[in-house]
């Protein structure tokens, strides 16, 4: 079987460097290939003035690469230097359209505009090129190449250009008919490669031309191929003759057949065994015994419902198909969701098209020989009336599909598959649909691209996944126009049936009866036939969207504006017979609306609009939402900043249109709705070349508890908003069941419900939970006991109502957590005295509690006493009462024993208990992971690769530990849940991703790094907002730094009744490694965030200025401007490319400076090491090591206040400060902080 392999392309040649890897250009590409326009320092600049010549002075390297959609470079290995680079266009180029052409009679004729329209005709009437077509044409826009490797380049990129864009017949360039043709275009064809034992790598689509992909080679074929089809003297390109001499440009145009090889399909024949046998064991696709006898059975075959076809190139086998036409519809269709298909039956005429096809030229028929079917003789058309009521009366309710058994494609020529199924259909004239099963851990072929996925239905037990292809979407490609009003007819034709028909052509019904300005539609058209409408919004202000989301990532709308034109896509209909030509529509629509890019907003809400969420999710790509700066007051430059949008953004670019994302279609399923499987999941959606289409979510928390939310103290990972602009459930399965039982020899999960979930790689996430029964288990089957998770709140709200139906009962919540302290909170709203609630913390006084902090503790701890909540701190649970009046038998009274003294409190009017202690593993969690032999010691084991004793089980999050033999007292409780759930997916990632190169997992001592701050925020009694983050550490590790105020480093903290507490801690260093907040008062929280880990010089010399006096609020001081740009999403990244510029391009004076830093730093590191050893063995027991205690008193290197100022003298001085203050200002405007600057 064919399959996709990324490759990136490899040319071996004699000069230097050794080879050239190419792949597509990629914006951090561009001061390289400046570089090469330059030629360097000593270049008199001949290059770049040639190329002024050829493409004008305008041109844009930048704004090439953004537009284009498809832009090749060639680098080194090192990916340092780049030796070519060449940008295509879909469209005549901006250096040629911006040139006035003249007419017959002479007057000039703009022709700014061409490229939206019919181009081709306007080509047609110039040149003598009668093939030309829109969608059969592509243009060089840019050619640059350091002419040792020119002609090599050429030949590459063409060739994959050709590869890439399969519909692509011509690729054309116009030389101004000032200039001769020029090198490499007028060099003969490069015919052999250098080096005897390489050979010449070129992609077979688009998703192998990789920054980072692996190196795949063809055989000497390729080479011979070239021999044997090149006459002596080739050219790439050959002159257009021109019509009218008033041209400007001459037309010079490189021919598909010349660098590809013809393709041809035929009848497989007995003689053609030897060939394919080697082919087929080579892919492990036959593997009997006999297999000679089996293949030759099968090639002389004389059953009607069995073919087998073979595909040539340049007369040599490099392709096998057998197709058979006899499978169990029944099962099928009881899988898999085949309605919209009539159930693979003639019976009908789904959506409204078959019956309403208009009839075609009675001139265009199909081409069949028996001994050939070649791609030229083919031509699939419409079915006209007459054939379909003919067969509806012969043959009614027959099979009407036939499925592919074998495939087997040369990866070279795997871009060609679409001609093999096209052969597969003359076979079986009578058939319109085609289905393709395959198991999901196959690797994706290219031959799927013709193919729609049919979703499986919920009770499917089918481990494959099932694609279709229609003989109609493999025909002709279809017409895109702008709507007209006597289209509206058809218009509700098409979309009969839809539930959100009446919004579709209401909508449209504005656009071209009443003249709405705001939105413009565009119609799908084959045969004068309408079989698909596209609804398009004008976006009046796209700095929204910018600030919202990163779409910088994808294109560049600052390069290509697109204020004022239509790019939100608001409603895409098509006949799912031409489904598979989406991708063509989409890129018409943006060529013709001239836009960079279409975007689509998810609503979830919208439940109605299938048909457009539908295609959109499988054509579009998402986008990364942006975390958005919090302006004071929501205003930026005066101006109010627009309300966050709820929704997910997916977006599609002229080069993503030529980047089909690799299906991944293994079945991985998430136990557990934590932090850690939603950061799991989102990495593998986001993922920008992989498109995973069996992930499921099975949660145990019940809808609704999002109205009690604020009750519950989060790790701060997700907010409301980012939950609903990732929009997991959009690309996630999400099943609201608990798992029962787990199967690991089948690979399958029982829910609850009874239904089963197969699985081929599983991820154990759950998290802990509060238990009740680790009290005691009769206690948690009292009536009136809770604990205290998401999954019951609605029990616990039920039970409240009822507790303030009575008077005189008390409420205990025992706990101590934060979660505990949160839960008064919410009995204070839900309307209980707190005269009548007791919380029992079981913390002994002298020990530190949840807050870890003493100032945080006695704001609490007040303000319940401020209340009247009774508060017993260092109790236990010893004995409580049972009512054997009620059904269930409830708790009636209880009583407290102090854990120090062994007094008791006796509280006899308890009818009420909520358990907010110790967190762990819950029963039923217990149970799945026990009697399905997972290890299990008080945790789920795991090892550093985050996998169980099961190589297709995963386990992550607090619920796990690592193994014994790591002798470690870390697990990933200690450390952020987004950071785990990251990673955990970067691991998995290299299961699927050809991209990466695959790693073993080599079990070491190692454990991963985990460097996110580990956060906690809830809201507490009286309203009081908490939030606090830290470094991860270990239980009693900042009591023990407290004691060593020599490697501690410094709070800075600010304590009033008005502003709060908020508290700033930093390191020796001088970095945030800390702050904690707890008041009244909303804080720009998302701001807050990010500075952890900033150094405190960042802000604004935070140090000096609270130690002077001028700090007196924290956030006020945080909110000045001087700060925003700090919580751009892309500081960070900035922060990092200015020190690797600053340390790889240095002056005499960065030099000075450095120099001496790093005499700093390796003290720094030396002292860091000794205190980390000395931190661990205090902590395991050794506080009389004179070692350790000498080396936690040990105080680090630091600049005195002298040498400092010298270094930054000698900073202002150096050039290199320039460059700063020009690369901070690039920086300011490209990110739009600001509006405006002074």
């Amino acid at each position: 079987m064919e399959t996709t392999t990324p490759a990136s392309i490899s040319t071996l040649h004699e000069s230097s460097p050794p080879f050239l890897l190419y792949r597509r250009s990629e914006a951090s590409d561009i001061p390289k290939i400046r570089r090469l326009i330059d030629g360097g320092e000593n270049s008199n600049q001949s290059l770049a003035r040639t190329l002024q010549r050829r493409y004008g002075n305008d041109y844009d390297i930048e704004q090439l690469i953004h537009s284009s959609p498809l832009c090749i470079v060639a680098t080194d290995k090192a990916d340092t230097q780049v030796f070519g680079f060449i940008a295509y266009s879909f469209v005549p180029p901006a250096y040629v359209t911006t040139k006035p052409i003249l007419n017959e009679d002479g007057k000039s004729q703009d022709i700014s505009k061409i490229s939206i329209g019919s181009w081709d005709s306007w080509l047609q009437t110039i040149y003598s090129f009668k093939d030309v077509k829109v969608h059969n044409t592509a243009f060089i826009a840019f050619l640059c190449t350091e002419p040792d490797h020119s002609v090599v380049f050429l030949e590459t990129a063409l060739t994959t250009a050709f590869q890439i864009m399969t519909n692509v017949k011509f690729i054309c360039y116009f030389l101004p008919d000032s200039l001769i043709l020029f090198p490499p275009l007028s060099s003969p064809r490069h015919q052999t490669f250098h080096h005897s034992n390489a050979d010449n790598t070129i992609p077979d689509t688009v998703d192998t031309v990789s920054k980072h992909s692996a190196n795949t080679k063809i055989g000497d074929r390729i080479d011979r191929r070239r021999h044997r089809t090149m006459h002596k003297g080739a050219k790439y390109f050959t002159e257009i003759p021109i019509l009218s001499s008033n041209v400007a440009f001459s037309l010079h145009v490189c021919h598909r057949q010349e660098l590809l090889p013809t393709f041809r399909v035929r009848k497989a024949r007995v003689e053609d065994c030897d060939d394919l046998i080697p082919m087929l064991r080579k892919q492990n696709l036959l593997k009997e015994k006999h297999v000679d006898y089996f293949l030759a059975g099968l090639v002389e075959s004389k059953s009607e419902g069995t073919k087998t076809l073979v595909a040539e190139a340049d007369g040599q086998i490099i392709g096998f198909m057998s197709i058979n036409r006899d499978f169990n519809q029944k099962r099928l269709i009881n899988s898999y969701e085949l309605e919209v298909f009539d159930d693979l039956k003639k019976d009908t005429t789904p959506f409204q098209t078959k019956s309403a096809l208009q009839t075609p030229d009675s001139t265009q028929t199909e081409n069949f020989s028996n001994q050939n079917i070649s791609s030229s003789d083919y031509s699939l058309q419409l079915p006209t009336k007459q054939t379909a009521q003919q067969s509806a009366e012969t043959k009614e309710a027959s099979l009407n599909a036939f499925c592919i058994d074998i495939l087997c494609i040369e990866h070279y020529y795997a871009s060609y598959s679409a001609e093999f199924l096209r052969g597969a259909f003359l076979m079986f004239k009578a058939r319109e649909y085609c289905l393709i099963s395959l198991p999901p851990n196959t690797p994706e072929i290219k031959l799927l691209a013709q193919f729609s996925t049919v979703q499986a239905k919920n009770d499917s037990v089918s481990p494959h996944n099932l694609y279709i292809a229609n003989r109609f979407g493999l025909g002709d490609l279809v017409d895109v126009r702008t709507g007209k009003t006597s289209d509206l007819v058809h218009i509700n034709a098409l979309t009969q049936g839809l539930k959100n028909q009446s919004e579709i052509m209401m909508a449209i019904e504005q656009i071209l009866r009443l003249g709405e300005t705001t939105l413009v539609v565009y119609v799908v058209e084959i045969l004068s036939q309408i079989v698909g409408v596209v609804v398009l919004k004008i976006c009046l202000d796209p700095q929204q969207i910018i600030d919202q989301y990163q779409v910088e990532m994808f294109t560049s709308l600052k390069q290509s504006p697109v204020n004022g034109k239509p790019i939100i896509i608001e409603h895409m209909i098509i006949n799912p017979l031409f489904e598979v030509q989406s991708r063509w529509i989409l890129q018409e629509i943006m060529r013709q609306a001239e836009c960079p890019c279409l975007l689509y907003l998810v609503d979830t809400t919208k439940k109605t609009d299938f048909a457009t969420q539908r295609l959109t999710k499988y054509e579009l790509v998402p986008v990364k939402r942006r975390r958005m700066i919090q302006y004071p007051d929501n205003l930026r430059d005066g101006i109010p900043v627009p309300s966050p949008l709820p929704f997910n953004l997916q977006i599609i670019t002229p080069s993503i249109v030529l980047e089909q994302r690799i299906s991944i279609n293994s079945r991985i399923v998430v136990i557990g709705e934590s932090n850690v499987g939603i950061a799991f999941l989102e990495k593998l959606v986001y993922s920008t070349h992989l498109k995973f289409t069996h992930l499921t979510l099975i949660s145990t928390q019940k809808k609704g508890w999002e109205e009690f939310s604020q009750y519950f103290p989060t790790a701060r990972c997700y907010t409301k908003l980012e939950l609903k602009q990732i929009a997991l459930d959009y690309y996630v399965r999400v099943v609201y069941e608990r798992a029962k039982e787990l199967d690991r020899e089948s690979k399958l999960i029982k829910l609850g419900n009874g239904q089963m979930i197969q699985y081929d790689y599983l991820v154990l996430c759950p998290g802990l939970q509060f238990n009740v029964s680790k009290l005691d288990v009769s206690l948690s089957e009292l009536g009136g006991v809770f604990s205290m998770n998401k999954s019951n709140i609605e029990d616990i709200q039920r039970a409240i109502k009822l507790f303030n139906a009575e008077l005189e009962s008390l409420a205990v919540i025992f706990g101590r957590s934060v979660q505990a302290y949160a839960t008064v909170e919410m009995m204070l709203n839900s309307g209980v005295s707190p005269s009548r609630i007791v919380l029992v913390d079981p913390t002994i006084p002298s020990k530190a509690t949840c807050f870890n902090n003493p100032a945080v503790e006695k704001r609490v701890f007040d303000h319940l006493e401020k209340i009247g909540v009774k508060h017993y701190q260092g109790y236990r649970i010893y004995k409580w009462g049972v009512n054997e009046t009620t059904a269930p038998r409830s708790i009636s009274g209880i009583v407290l024993l102090n854990r120090q003294t062994n007094d008791p409190i006796r509280l006899p009017m308890v009818d009420f208990l909520l358990y907010a202690d110790e967190r762990s593993v819950d029963n039923a969690t217990f149970k799945l992971i026990n009697e399905s032999s997972l290890v299990f010691d008080g945790r789920l084991v795991i090892d550093q690769h985050f996998l169980t004793n099961d190589p297709f089980i995963f386990g992550a999050g607090s619920v796990t530990k690592y193994a014994s033999r790591y002798n470690t007292h870390w697990s990933h409780i200690h450390y952020d849940s987004k950071e785990i759930g990251t990673k955990l997916a970067n691991i998995v990632l290299q299961i699927f991703d050809p991209t990466i190169q695959p790693q073993e997992l080599v079990d070491y001592e190692n454990l991963p790094e985990f460097k996110y701050a580990k956060k906690c925020e809830a809201m507490l009694p009286g309203s009081n907002y908490y939030i606090t983050f830290d470094r991860p550490h270990l239980p009693g590790q900042l009591e023990l730094e407290r004691n060593n105020p020599a490697s501690y480093g410094r709070d800075l903290v600010i304590d009033t009744d008005k502003l709060g507490y908020f508290s700033i801690h930093m390191d020796t260093q001088g970095y945030i490694t800390s702050i904690t907040y707890i008041g009244t008062h909303s804080i720009p929280i998302e701001n807050i965030l990010c500075l952890y880990g900033l150094h405190e010089k960042y802000l604004n010399r935070l140090v000096a200025r609270f130690d002077e006096g001028i700090i007196t609020d924290f956030v006020k001081f945080l909110n000045e401007p001087w700060a925003l740009p700090l919580y751009h999403d892309r500081f960070p990244q900035f922060v990092r490319s200015s020190r690797e510029e600053g340390m790889a391009e240095q002056s005499d004076e960065m030099k000075a400076i450095i120099a001496q830093l790093e005499h700093h730093v390796q003290v720094f590191k030396q002292v860091t090491t000794m205190y980390h050893f000395a931190e661990g063995w205090l902590m395991d027991g050794y506080q009389d090591s004179m070692i350790a205690t000498n080396a936690l008193q040990y105080k680090p290197s630091q600049c005195d206040e002298q040498e400092r100022a010298v270094l930054y003298k000698l900073f202002d001085q150096s050039p290199d400060r320039k460059k700063w203050d020009a690369k901070v200002f690039e920086f300011m405007f490209d990110t739009g902080v600001f509006h405006s600057y002074p």
